[in-house]
C-alpha cells in the first residue's frame, strides 16, 4: 500500500543550523500542548527568520512552560507589544502575537547528536527593520 509523503519548502529548511546571533523573526503561530509530565500548558512558538541573508526563511520553534512563564514569556509579551512591559496579574493572549515581527537571539544546542536552534531571548524589532521577501 502506498504511503505518499509531500515535503514543503519549510520541511527542507527546518533542520538547518542557524549561526548564533540576533535575527528578526515572524511569529507564525502558537500552539498549546499539555506537558507529558503533568499536563501543564507548554506553548510552542513557531517563528520564521526574516532577516535577509543565509538564514532567511528558516523556521524555528521555541517552547515556554506555564510553570515557568516568567522565563521567556515576559520578554516575548514585551517584544510583541512594542516594548510595553507586561504587568503582574494581567492576562495576555499569546495568539495576538501571530503575524508580528520580533527580534530573537538564536543559539545552538546539541540534541541526540545533532545541532538544534534555540531561541534564548526576545526583543522588539529594530525601528528601521522592513519585512521584505527574499
Amino acid at each position: 500500500m502506498p504511503l505518499p509523503v509531500r515535503f514543503t519548502k519549510d520541511d527542507f529548511l527546518m533542520g538547518k543550523a542557524i549561526k548564533p546571533g540576533h535575527y528578526h523573526a515572524l511569529v507564525k503561530g502558537i500552539v498549546t500542548k499539555p506537558a507529558k509530565s503533568d499536563g501543564s500548558a507548554v506553548y510552542n512558538i513557531n517563528l520564521k527568520i526574516v532577516t535577509k541573508g543565509d538564514f532567511f526563511g528558516i523556521p524555528v520553534t521555541d517552547f515556554l512552560s506555564e510553570k515557568a512563564i516568567g522565563i521567556g514569556g515576559i520578554r516575548f509579551v514585551r517584544a510583541t507589544n512594542n516594548g510595553v512591559e507586561p504587568t503582574a496579574d494581567q492576562t495576555y493572549d499569546f495568539d495576538n502575537a501571530r503575524g508580528k515581527i520580533v527580534k530573537v537571539h538564536v543559539s545552538n544546542n546539541l540534541y541526540n547528536g545533532r545541532i538544534t536552534n534555540v531561541v534564548d531571548d526576545y526583543d522588539v524589532p529594530d525601528a528601521d527593520f522592513k519585512l521584505e521577501e527574499e
